[in-house]
């Protein structure tokens, strides 16, 4: 669950952790930090760590033959993620999701969102690779 500063600003630890200059854990701002967080929701919970489920899990959705049944599927759960985390807590509101191919032919995930701290819109670009999974 996102932490405020006294000011009021999004605040989180910095993934991976890091150190800050003053020895403590290095901890993120505002967009910053909301960036952070929708990256890490965007992620395929490619990871080790049974406790560490976080993300849209994309294993389940590439057990799915048709291109726009799979980024269907994605785009309910990036949905699903925004309502659950972002704009419960009055940080982000979601504005689109929507899928591109690079000039190599790899899927990728654009999302765009904006923050309601700052009023800005923010976008990210997730690269998804169906066959790795």
């Amino acid at each position: 669950m996102p932490n405020t500063n006294v000011a009021g600003e999004a605040s989180g630890l910095a993934l991976p952790f890091a150190a800050s200059g003053e020895g403590g854990l290095q901890v993120l701002y505002g967009d910053e930090y909301i960036l952070q967080l929708v990256r890490t929701y965007a992620a395929d919970c490619d990871s080790d760590n049974p406790f560490q489920d976080v993300g849209i899990g994309l294993e389940a959705v590439f057990q799915v033959s048709s291109a726009a049944a799979w980024k269907g599927q994605v785009r309910r759960k990036m949905q699903a993620m925004f309502r659950l985390y972002l704009e419960r807590t009055n940080l982000a509101v979601l504005k689109s999701v929507s899928f591109a191919k690079t000039e190599e032919g790899e899927d990728t995930m654009n999302v765009i969102f904006i923050s309601i701290e700052s009023n800005e819109e923010l976008a990210i670009n997730v690269p998804i690779n169906r066959e790795a999974i």
